[in-house]
């Protein structure tokens, strides 16, 4: 489904909206446009790709992205995707550090301020733009994977996941400046996009569904302020919803308080930016250990009924479901089960199914294992962001 505001009655000037809000018509452009694009990683890829085929909309398109980065203890580069497909294109490509945000400047023809043909686009750029470049545009597009003035903030697909949301999708907004009692995606909305969440969505399957829907969706904004056709809005600040970014706490799995279906969706919401995690008292050595957990899901249809076995939140037990296939089935806070297939130790660089965790482990035949549970006093050199976490929830 698609919004245009342009499609919102024609108001007097006395007559106010009930929510406070205020439409208005941009002006027309003048033709294709110059067009200076920030973005960085896949969604910006995937969003500047419709952007780019759209050739009626833009006559010049420049990149600005971040240079090479060296990550993991400078193990390695990681290059931005954005410059990779500018390269390929053979499209202009502006690198801007974190660094240099106050001191960069605009590349050519755009440090003529304010021309009507000239406007700035994000598309998950990460970062505020410095205000003494956003001055220099009158349109500054922003492509946001969501539903605004729902999940604002730097993680809105993962949110909308995690909290079980059954719709999503894109706006197209103003980029205002940030700062002063502004924050970010708080811009007049231009256009949104509804669409249902797809069944057993990931972050990884709606990252691209949500970026080509919303270069398609900027592409018709375009074109319609080409035409001068399109209007604008002032969110409702009052319906404003937060997407901060992901944390550990965010991912440290309370046993007493989750519901399975809160386990499941986080997991698929934000597990593969920042895996669950559990503890647990080794019940030989009677040590605390910390796990990861991957492959989390509902039980199958099949198996519906929670286990017997299990009594209390956080209970536990491997269940085998023929020779080389076993499951951990965890009890949640509303009575029902979870499956995990694989796990990662503390310590460990790679995961491990859980049968062959369990075995070390040496949980007793047909005995239970109670997740979440530490001892009282945690050693924080054995278990620096575990004790930081239960020391920033004690404060």
């Amino acid at each position: 489904m698609l919004v245009r505001f342009s499609l919102l009655p024609r108001l007097s000037p006395t007559r106010k909206w009930a929510c406070n809000l205020r439409c208005y018509s941009t002006r027309k452009g003048d033709g294709p446009l110059k067009i200076l694009f920030f973005g960085r990683g896949e969604f910006s890829c995937d969003s500047f790709k419709e952007l780019y085929h759209a050739n009626d909309v833009w006559k010049t398109i420049d990149i600005v992205t971040t240079p090479d980065e060296l990550i993991d203890k400078k193990r390695y580069v990681s290059k931005s995707p954005l410059r990779l497909l500018g390269d390929e294109l053979e499209l202009p490509v502006h690198l801007m550090p974190r660094s240099s945000d106050q001191t960069w400047q605009l590349p050519d023809p755009f440090q003529t301020p304010l021309p009507n043909d000239h406007i700035l686009i994000s598309s998950s750029w990460g970062r505020a733009v410095p205000s003494d470049i956003l001055s220099n545009f009158t349109y500054r597009f922003n492509i946001h994977p969501s539903l605004l003035p729902k999940y604002r903030g730097p993680a809105p697909i993962q949110w909308t996941i995690a909290n079980g949301d059954m719709d999503t999708g894109v706006s197209i907004i103003q980029m205002e400046e940030v700062g002063k009692g502004k924050g970010f995606d708080q811009g007049d909305v231009f256009a949104t996009k509804k669409m249902a969440m797809p069944i057993g969505a990931t972050y990884e399957t709606l990252e691209p569904l949500l970026a080509k829907e919303g270069g398609a969706l900027l592409v018709d904004v375009l074109r319609d302020f080409i035409t001068g056709k399109i209007t604008r809005t002032t969110q409702d600040h009052v319906l404003a919803t937060r997407a901060p970014l992901i944390r550990l706490k965010h991912a440290t799995i309370d046993w007493k308080e989750w519901s399975s279906e809160m386990v499941v969706n986080r997991y698929r919401g934000f597990g593969q930016q920042q895996p669950l995690h559990t503890t647990y008292i080794h019940p030989v050595q009677s040590t605390d250990h910390r796990i990861e957990l991957y492959d989390i899901t509902h039980p199958p249809l099949e198996s519906p009924e929670p286990r017997s076995e299990l009594m209390y939140p956080g209970e536990a037990i491997l269940l085998r479901l023929s020779k080389t296939q076993k499951v951990l089935v965890v009890r949640c806070a509303d009575g029902k089960d979870v499956w995990i297939r694989d796990v990662k130790p503390d310590n460990k660089k790679k995961l491990v199914n859980v049968g062959e965790w369990w075995n070390g482990v040496k949980v007793q035949k047909g005995g239970v294992l109670e997740l979440g549970k530490e001892n009282e006093k945690l050693d924080a050199n054995l278990f620096p962001d575990v004790a930081s976490l239960v020391l920033d929830q004690a404060k």
